[in-house]
């Protein structure tokens, strides 16, 4: 049998149907080939810039095991939207579950101590780091609620509480899912600033876009003046 060539997202459907139903790997190698570099260009920009290349990479091999695993829906009218999204939240959930990893073995004060190498920050460069990190949120803590949620959006989301997620979520007419997902594809800042202020304007013409961007700049800097006032820093 010549090897299947799988050029769209319809064939790919086709092939998947086929694999499901007799077990033929050359249709599942072609359908994943295709899948996987289309959806490695759709890649949600914060999870790029979150991740390193290999979490990317290990991400998508278990989103393809599981169209392996378990026959498509029926009723898909657009496979390569339908994946696409399905592929950003199963990004969405590994991110939450990652930081709620985080949080617990902060909260619980354990510490995991790897064997450090040249290129390696030292235990004590670790120490200092996290003891900066932990004086930052709780500095953090204390600012009213939007400048809490201006300085997390665009530099660390992934510190969001839930109360400021909801808080954010009632603001931009979105549920929590959508919330998550409109973060995660922000590909520039821009994006970010029309989720946390989605009346601003409605215009995505190049003066209005300025007007916008320089509106959450100084929003932004004033709660980073509060921030390094907590803080006991130089505002300068």
């Amino acid at each position: 049998m010549p090897e299947a060539v799988c050029a769209s997202w319809a064939r790919a459907e086709s092939l998947l149907a086929t694999w499901h139903r007799d077990g033929d790997r050359d249709s599942a190698r072609a359908a994943l080939k295709f899948v996987e570099i289309e959806l490695a260009e759709t890649t949600p920009p914060m999870v790029r810039r979150s991740w390193g290349p290999d979490a990317l990479r290990d991400a998508l091999q278990d989103f393809l095991l599981r169209l392996l695993e378990s026959p498509l829906p029926e009723g898909i009218s657009d496979l390569g939207r339908y994946l696409q999204r399905a592929f950003r939240n199963h990004c969405i959930d590994l991110h939450r579950a990652k930081v709620r990893s985080k949080e617990r073995l902060r909260t619980e004060g354990e510490r995991s101590w790897d064997p450090p190498d040249e290129s390696s920050p030292s235990p004590l460069d670790d120490a200092l780091a996290s003891e900066r990190n932990l004086r930052i949120r709780s500095a953090i803590a204390n600012l009213s609620l939007p400048d809490r949620v201006v300085l997390k959006l665009e530099l660390a989301p992934e510190w969001l509480t839930d109360e400021e997620r909801d808080w954010l979520a009632e603001r931009s007419g979105m549920t929590s899912s959508e919330l998550s997902v409109a973060i995660l594809a922000a590909d520039d800042s821009h994006a970010l600033t029309k989720i946390f202020d989605p009346d601003d304007d409605e215009s995505d013409e190049p003066e209005a876009r300025r007007l916008r961007m320089e509106r959450f700049r100084r929003r932004r800097a004033r709660a980073r003046d509060k921030l390094r006032a907590l803080l006991g820093e130089d505002a300068s």
